[in-house]
């Protein structure tokens, strides 16, 4: 399982427009590259920016590849920003993923919690 998951968690990355999902997620654009952060989407100026492989935000720290920014924007789990982002870039879910228990930690404790 592991072996698989990898290689589906690589080639799903790989698939991933950051500026393209940022667009999707409804993040508010201020130039190609630059989007307000999901941790504080009130501050002035914008300061998320994206990156082929991440998102990073200047003001707070936040640090996410795909899988953190979904889970930061829509508040899932890893889990479910594997779910959605698979479903999106049209990948077959991998149906057991929940029982692959180190996952459940993976991606969502890389960026700080926001009040």
């Amino acid at each position: 399982m592991t072996d698989d998951f990898d290689r589906r968690k690589e080639d799903l990355l790989a698939r991933v427009d950051l500026v393209e999902l940022a667009d999707a997620l409804g993040l508010q654009p201020a130039g190609k590259k630059v989007r307000y952060c999901p941790a504080h989407p009130d501050v002035d100026p914008p300061d998320l920016r994206l990156y082929p492989d991440h998102a990073h935000c200047f003001v707070c720290g936040f640090n996410a590849d795909a899988f953190a920014l979904v889970a930061k924007v829509k508040g899932l789990d890893f889990v479910g920003a594997f779910d959605f982002l698979a479903a999106r870039y049209g990948l077959p879910l991998i149906q057991d993923l929940r029982k692959f228990s180190p996952l459940q930690e993976a991606t969502p404790s890389r960026f700080p919690e926001s009040d």
